[in-house]
């Protein structure tokens, strides 16, 4: 795993089994807003670097509106 700061962002890059394909390593880099602490984006690539997968997180916020009772699980 490789942490690095970038443009106001912490990229996580780590080589990792690839959980949904049995026998593929795939290239995961994760990037998170510092100011927000929030998730700005993820990259799926092969080892050697060819993207496969980009999703970008715009706008993210924390909706602090949300009764604790949403969370609760009914038995």
């Amino acid at each position: 795993m490789e942490v690095a700061e970038d443009n106001g962002r912490i990229e996580l890059r780590v080589l990792a089994a690839d959980h949904f394909r049995q026998g593929v390593v795939t290239r995961y880099r994760f990037l998170i807003d510092k100011k927000r602490r929030l998730p700005a984006g993820v990259e799926e690539s092969t080892p050697d670097g060819l993207l496969k997968r980009k999703v970008t997180f715009r706008n993210l916020r924390v909706n602090i509106g949300v009764a604790d009772s949403f969370f609760q699980l009914e038995e």
